[in-house]
């Protein structure tokens, strides 16, 4: 079966630890997984995409890692492994040069007849290998951790592209993946061929030297595959069959039309020829910009291709000839250049990430009037922008990356003071105003093309002067500082604290995927956290005691940290939040509420849960409340006292808290029963008692007087349908499991805020 001949270039750099729980020798795996698929029409017939070979290239100009660790190695199996790195600190990064060229084989009959957007998928699959010791032989490692990395290799030029990869809660590394994946010839494997059937042109003559109809004799063309590295020994014309009579002169006006199997390969020839072009040009581009950094840049003598349309059928081998001797040039070329060139990979890293940001944004739907949104019009909406939604990127992480199908949409309401707000219309009819349609940021990146980059942009149209770029007030793209060095405006005696608080019978890393992200986009802000870890598993204590155990861990670390916080964030979950908010009630954190920065309120019962829209679960709390005999619900369900006036929840409602920060994110969703969706909104329901009222007028005024930005996030995830997802909870926890939520909320909707 002929197949075409793929290179797979891969570096995987830099490793980052972004938050492992154990420290100890760590390395990674990687190799192309094997598939095979049944093609329509042939359905008893496997067609496998196989690696043939990998090996390991070392980049020349790269410094070499330090340890007495092992050096990279491709292992049997062709799997390349990654140099051997013990990591003992949070943060610690390791930048690599070690490529892994992969050799893949992909049938013929995959190729459609028109390449224009159709690719050959592959997968990468990265294994996180670690052991718990700072010597350990090879056999030691085991894997703690795996990744799968879909790779679509362009038939219309090749694919060059970049991706960042998390691994697990548990083991939570980051590395980048940058993957260059081209067809570079094709191995017909000694497959006889149907010979091209020569036509007579529409205007008249008198001959055809199938007038006869003359049977055809089969053509063996020789193997491609060593093409690529020279001629074949002993290739000769084919000589004429006795059987079919000379071609006169007129013949070369004739022109050749290929049937059946011969179509896949003209469409191969316009592979290869798709290929060396853009080659070849992200080589110029390389070229051009060696020059302005090294002098005496030797400029290669490309070969061209010249594919003869009119072929005839003892030229085909010709041509085939010609494009991959072509195309195994400029690859030789490229290949050497891009290992040796590392602004290359940071321009990679830059179009990655604002393409990302890009997708990211089209998720996102701004709210003018929310009195226009009902529970069922925000599915309706949800539903209609997934259909929309389309991920244009060749190399993406299938466990990190948000498809369309499953993207989480965010509504976005600006309730007070958000800033100048431009005003344009959405499909659905409702007016947009997010700041972010114009501009994610106030800074370099944005979503509006500031440098004119868009979504179909490629490494070759990238110049000298998109290398320079700075991030002020936004993300930064994950791991480049790990490679240029550089972080920014870092200045390390200005800390910014965040303390974040779980919810009912919760777990204190439940936020530790927010604190990950933001970590990994602000790398210019030196961030500490602390987790409350005291009241884990004494979430049904009373709210006074739960604020006494986290008053007493931010003091021990105001006691134990080197440099006091400048500012001060709150991040909370559920019940989380009425303990952050009560800890600003206490003396002992009088003299820090002038440090407050941001509070992000993640689906909160500020209101309580007397007024819930969940008869089935307002029968499971108050049973709950009964069988754990818990305060917590108690107070919550405004219980706690025979006068509601008198209440935790309502007293606290008249203490100072929320207008301690600058800003305050409210983030709900109307698919949560937990929490009711207007106590987490902080709005009137529409069977609004006095109390309620009360409660409401009491928090909103000090934050209006004090024109505190307000911005309401609801949520609308995409669920399957399970026990889970009836009763309310799925949505309450996704919020803190639902990782490419996280990220996408964090990046989009977090990081301006805790600049």
């Amino acid at each position: 079966m002929p197949k075409l001949d793929a290179k797979v270039l891969v570096l995987l750099s830099p490793l980052v630890n972004a938050d492992l729980l154990r420290k100890g020798l760590y390395h990674i795996r990687c190799h192309v997984e094997e598939t095979t698929a049944v093609l329509p029409d042939e359905p008893n017939q496997d067609t496998p995409i196989n690696v043939t070979n990998c090996q390991l290239i070392a980049s020349p100009s790269a410094a070499p890692v330090k340890g007495r660790y092992p050096k990279a190695f491709v292992s049997s199996g062709n799997t390349g492994i990654t140099k051997t790195v013990y990591i003992q600190y949070l943060q610690q990064n390791y930048v690599f040069s070690d490529w892994f060229l992969f050799d893949v084989s992909i049938p013929l009959e995959r190729i459609p007849e028109n390449i224009e957007n159709q690719s050959a998928k592959i997968t990468l699959s990265l294994k996180l290998c670690g052991c718990e010791k700072e010597e350990a032989s090879f056999e030691e490692f085991v894997v703690v951790s795996q990744r799968s990395v879909c790779v679509n290799i362009q038939y219309n030029g090749g694919t060059h592209d970049y991706t960042d990869v998390l691994f697990d809660f548990v083991y939570m590394a980051a590395i980048g993946v940058n993957v260059h994946a081209v067809i570079v010839g094709m191995d017909t494997e000694d497959t006889k061929l149907q010979r091209p059937i020569m036509v007579q042109p529409p205007y008249t003559s008198k001959w055809s030297i199938f007038k006869n109809h003359t049977s055809l004799e089969p053509v063996v063309y020789p193997s491609f595959k060593h093409l690529l590295g020279k001629e074949p020994e002993n290739f000769a014309p084919r000589q004429r069959s006795a059987g079919i009579p000379a071609i006169p002169p007129r013949a070369e006006m004739y022109k050749v039309t290929l049937n059946g199997t011969s179509d896949k390969y003209k469409s191969v020839i316009k592979i290869l020829s798709s290929t060396y072009k853009k080659l070849r040009g992200i080589s110029s581009d390389i070229i051009s910009h060696c020059r302005r950094s090294r002098e005496n840049v030797d400029i290669p003598n490309f070969p061209e291709i010249h594919i003869i349309k009119g072929a005839m059928e003892s030229d085909i081998a010709a041509v085939f000839m010609r494009a991959s001797a072509s195309v195994a040039t400029v690859w030789s070329y490229f290949s050497a250049e891009r290992i040796a060139d590392q602004n290359f990979l940071e321009s990679l890293i830059y179009i990655t990430h604002r393409n990302r940001v890009s997708y990211l944004s089209n998720s996102t739907v701004d709210v003018f009037d929310p009195s226009k949104m009902s529970l069922s019009r925000y599915s309706s909406i949800a539903r209609e922008t997934r259909s929309t939604l389309s991920l244009e990127s060749n190399v993406y992480c299938k466990e990190n990356t948000e498809l369309p199908s499953e993207a989480s949409i965010i509504f976005v309401e600006y309730v007070s003071d958000a800033g100048p707000l431009k005003l344009t219309t959405l499909k659905t009819g409702l007016p947009d105003v997010s700041p972010s349609k114009s501009s994610t940021s106030s800074g370099d990146l944005s979503v509006n093309n500031d440098l004119g980059l868009g979504q179909e942009d490629t490494p070759n149209s990238v110049t000298s002067q998109s290398l320079n770029w700075s991030f002020t007030d936004h993300t930064y793209p994950y791991l480049l500082c790990s490679i240029t060095g550089a972080t920014g405006h870092h200045y390390p005696s200005d800390v910014h604290l965040v303390i974040c608080h779980h919810g009912l019978d919760g777990h204190h890393y439940d936020l530790k995927l927010y604190k990950t992200y933001l970590e990994l986009a602000l790398p210019q802000v030196t961030f500490d956290f602390l987790l409350i870890k005291g009241n884990q598993g004494n979430t049904f204590n009373n709210f006074e005691a739960m604020t006494d155990q986290a008053v007493s861990e931010f003091r021990e670390y105001m006691t134990t940290c080197m440099v006091s916080p400048t500012k001060i964030s709150f991040i909370g979950h559920s019940l989380g939040n009425i303990v952050l908010r009560n800890m600003l009630t206490r003396a002992e954190m009088a003299k820090y509420l002038g440090c407050m920065h941001t509070f992000i309120s993640i689906c909160a019962p500020h209101l309580g849960t007397f007024v819930s829209s969940s008869s089935l679960v307002s029968t499971g709390m108050w049973f709950l409340q009964k069988w754990r005999g818990s305060q917590s619900l108690l107070q919550l369900q405004l219980r706690d006292h025979p006068d509601p006036h008198q209440t935790f929840i309502y007293q606290l409602s008249r203490k100072p808290t929320f207008e301690h920060f600058t800003t305050l994110l409210l983030v709900s969703s109307h698919q949560d029963k937990y929490v009711p969706f207007h106590s987490a909104r902080l709005q009137l329901p529409e069977d609004a008692n006095a109390i309620c009222t009360a409660m409401l007028a009491n928090i909103w005024e000090p934050i209006r007087r004090n024109k505190i930005n307000v911005i309401r996030y609801t949520i609308d995830h995409s669920l399957q349908l399970s026990t889970n997802s009836f009763i309310g909870r799925a949505a309450h926890i996704a919020m803190l499991e639902n990782g490419k939520f996280v990220e996408k909320f964090v990046i989009l909707h977090s990081t301006k805020w805790f600049i």
